[in-house]
Parts: structure tokens; C-alpha cells; sequence
């Protein structure tokens, strides 16, 4: 009997012995599983992550289509500040530009006149408004005058008389158009006996010049005229016949 208590005494003794032993390595255990098993996590994670960024990238892309239509909202909206070219030209009318300027020389000079009468008028109405935007279209029309007479079949000295004329008309309006953006007073003050001379004058001056250049383009004068219109009753002598013997009847 001690014998064999003796052997249980010491299985006993070997099993309290070993008990941290077997502890120890099963803590080793789980931990060495915890490890096999985070790499599978941490590979799920990666796997995840891409994705993830994808979805991101696909919503930057998404926002950058937006931005794109953005950018086609803003060209038609320049499309739209094209269309206000057009008030633009609208604008051009209200300031009294938008009329069509002569097609001849005579015209532009006889239109001249016209506008001059037309100032004359406002201005002694009080009517500097109106004045004011008469002489603008004024501007225009010597300007168009002046290439009408660059580009004449004439001499060139009378180009240049011609041009020197146009310019005193339009030196004479600038001054008038000064004088109605002046200070209230002189507005007040301004007749237009003031320019009118000036203005007259090298109107009358176009005028013969363009009497001149119509001789040296047709090569006729008044004088020449008149046998030509007596030659002409000649050739038809049955015409001339006739008031005569209307009379004698």
C-alpha cells in the first residue's frame, strides 16, 4: 500500500507540475490561430479596399461628367451673351445709326442738307436732345461721304478739295456736339448762327466740286449741252413742225 501511494503521490506531483506547462502552450495555441486567421482578415480587408476605392474613383469620375455638363451650361450661356450682340444692335438703332446711309455722292450731300435744316430746326426749339443725335448721324454720314469720294473716278486734286470740305463740315459739328455735352449754361447759350456758316459754306463747296466731277467723268459741260439738245431738234424736224401747225389751224 505505500508502494502504491507512493506512485499516485507522484502522477499527482507530475500533473501539478505540468499544469503551467500545458497552460503556457495553450495560450500559444490560440495565439498562433488568431495569427492564421488575421492574414485571412487582413487579405478580406485588402480585397475590400479596392473596391472601396473603385466605387470612390467612379464617383470622381461621376462628378467630373458633371463638371463637363457644367461646362456646357456655361457655353450656352456664352451663346446667350452672343445673342446680345443683337442688343447690342439695338442699341445702335436707338442712338439714330441704324438708317441706311446714301448710295451716291448727291445723295449723301442732298441728305447732308436735310440734317442740317433739322438741327437748325431742333436747336431753335430747344430741343437739344434731338440736335444731339442728329449731329451723331451727322458723323456718320460724312465719314461715308468721304469714302464715296475716295473712291470717285475724278482728278485727285479734287478728291482732296472735296475731302478738305467734308472735313470743315464735320471739324464745325464737332465743335456744336462739344458745346451740347458742355456745362448747362453754354447749352443754355448755344444757336446754331454760331456754326451755320461754316457748315453752309463747305456744303456749297461740295456741291460745286460735284458738279465738276461729274464734267470731268462725262466730259460735258451746261454750255455743251445745249447744241446737243439743238442737233437733236434738227434730226427730228417733224417735232418741231408740229407747234407750228397747231397754229396755223
Amino acid at each position: 500500500m505505500s508502494r502504491c501511494q507512493s506512485g499516485l503521490c507522484h502522477i499527482a506531483t507530475i500533473m501539478f507540475a505540468g499544469a503551467p506547462i500545458l497552460l503556457v502552450a495553450s495560450l500559444i495555441l490560440v495565439t498562433g490561430c488568431d495569427q492564421v486567421q488575421n492574414p485571412e482578415a487582413d487579405a478580406t480587408t485588402q480585397v475590400q479596399s479596392p473596391a472601396h476605392d473603385d466605387h470612390g474613383h467612379d464617383d470622381h469620375g461621376h462628378d467630373e461628367h458633371e463638371h463637363d455638363d457644367h461646362e456646357h451650361d456655361d457655353h450656352e450661356h456664352d451663346d446667350h451673351g452672343h445673342d446680345d450682340h443683337g442688343h447690342d444692335d439695338h442699341g445702335h438703332d436707338d442712338h439714330g445709326h441704324g438708317h441706311e446711309l446714301p448710295a451716291t455722292v448727291e445723295a449723301a450731300i442732298k441728305q447732308l442738307k436735310k440734317v442740317t435744316n433739322q438741327v437748325r430746326a431742333a436747336l431753335k426749339d430747344g430741343e437739344t436732345g434731338k440736335a444731339d443725335s442728329l449731329v451723331h448721324s451727322i458723323g456718320h454720314l460724312i465719314e461715308d461721304l468721304n469714302e464715296k469720294i475716295a473712291s470717285a473716278d475724278v482728278e485727285q486734286k479734287v478728291k482732296d478739295a472735296a475731302t478738305a470740305a467734308s472735313e470743315k463740315i464735320f471739324d464745325a459739328y464737332g465743335e456744336l456736339d462739344s458745346v451740347l455735352h458742355g456745362a448747362k449754361e453754354e447749352i443754355e447759350n448755344l444757336q446754331f448762327s454760331d456754326f451755320g456758316p461754316a457748315i453752309t459754306k463747305a456744303t456749297k463747296t461740295l456741291e460745286s466740286l460735284l458738279l465738276e466731277a461729274k464734267e470731268a467723268v462725262t466730259g460735258e459741260t451746261a454750255e455743251d449741252k445745249k447744241p446737243k439738245e439743238k442737233e437733236a431738234a434738227e434730226q427730228n424736224p417733224a417735232d418741231s413742225e408740229k407747234p407750228s401747225e397747231k397754229s396755223a389751224e
